[in-house]
């Protein structure tokens, strides 16, 4: 008998009754969604021209990397939740 209860005890004891908490998800806005600016075209074929193209497109990318950010976190979370 004390086997058995034993053995109920154990199995019981694995059972879990804790539900997984599930984060409260909001939608990107639709801003995140849109498609980065196209780079701009090097103005010349001086080392100036070039040098300000790379600011330009310094620029348009981290704006890009800030607008897409929320969108990949909220991708990671809800990959994280499955």
């Amino acid at each position: 008998m004390k086997l058995y209860i034993l053995l109920a005890m154990f199995l019981t004891g694995c059972a879990s009754t804790v539900q997984p908490v599930k984060e409260n998800l909001t939608m990107p806005s639709t801003y995140s969604m849109l498609p980065c600016e196209p780079l701009p075209q090097i103005q010349g074929n001086t080392l100036q021209a070039v040098v300000n193209n790379q600011i330009d497109t310094i620029g348009l990318y981290r704006a890009c990397k800030e607008r897409h950010q929320y969108l990949i976190e909220y991708v990671q979370k809800i990959k994280d939740l499955k």
